[in-house]
């Protein structure tokens, strides 16, 4: 993954659940311990990113941190949905009553990828989907987000397996293709185009479909130093699009934040990925 998309999805990650000053209700102590959890978790993923968040780190300790912290992160991802589970039915309607039930969904969807349990978190997301009037606008355009998430970890391994083998590269574009289907495009485009999606999510959004792109982009770039033809051709236009497509996005991401200061440093990232300052 981009180092820039590790900084942005941690954040992510760590901002789009709220501390709730609601009631003290059992119920919600746990849906806090668990939020908590997730985020001490997400803590420690941040440092597997960039490994300079620990002072006492040297060369040689940084394995053995690296291994514990790792281990350390998922045993917490379990502990924070063993809280969620523990809610039950009845805390669920409490949740519902609440105004919860959303920040309820998305934390278990989150927590369950990042378990690597796929399904379950896109289950989840469908239930949430089957329980939209118990949604606020917020909770709805996370939701709309985070399919694309989870498959943009999926098509990781392919685009990072990218290589100099014409064949193997042409495989890896394939799985990345049906990955990255024009279904999540979709729906990140309606949270982007939602007029009551707030501004940090609509950045958030935007720097998905341009990662989802970019993933594509540099797959068919590569596939263009085959020697096949037939694929060669095929493989020209969808380069092409992908390029002209992320144009697009950030012109778009330029008018939606007004050029301020903090959008600059993202503006600028994704040109240089796509090779647009050349």
């Amino acid at each position: 993954m981009l180092n820039r998309n590790k900084r942005s999805k941690i954040t992510f990650l760590l901002i789009i659940i709220s501390v709730f000053a609601l009631c003290g209700c059992k119920t919600v102590h746990k849906l806090r311990t668990a939020q908590e959890t997730f985020n001490k978790a997400a803590e420690l993923d941040n440092f597997k990113a960039h490994n300079n968040h620990f002072n006492n780190i040297t060369p040689d300790n940084f394995s053995a941190t690296l291994i514990e912290t790792q281990n350390t992160s998922k045993i917490l991802y379990y502990e924070t949905l063993e809280s969620l589970n523990s809610i039950g039915e009845s805390g669920e309607t409490t949740l519902k009553n609440n105004k919860l039930y959303g920040n309820y969904l998305i934390l278990k969807g989150l927590t369950l990828w990042k378990l690597g349990k796929n399904k379950e978190a896109y289950e989840t997301i469908d239930l949430a989907h089957e329980n939209a009037a118990n949604l606020t606008n917020r909770d709805k355009n996370i939701l709309e987000i985070m399919p694309s998430i989870i498959a943009l970890n999926e098509a990781k391994q392919y685009y990072t397996n990218s290589s100099e083998d014409f064949d193997k590269n042409c495989y890896n574009l394939k799985k990345t293709d049906n990955i990255l289907s024009e279904q999540n495009i979709k729906t990140l485009n309606n949270a982007i185009e939602d007029p009551k999606t707030q501004l940090p999510l609509k950045i958030y959004a935007t720097e998905c479909k341009l990662l989802t792109h970019f993933y594509l982009y540099k797959g068919y770039k590569y596939a263009l130093k085959g020697t096949q033809k037939n694929c060669t051709a095929k493989y020209t236009g969808r380069y092409n699009n992908a390029t002209a497509t992320a144009k697009q996005a950030i012109s778009n991401l330029e008018t939606i934040t007004k050029n301020s200061t903090e959008a600059q440093e993202v503006i600028k990232f994704w040109k240089n990925k796509f090779e647009l300052n050349q």
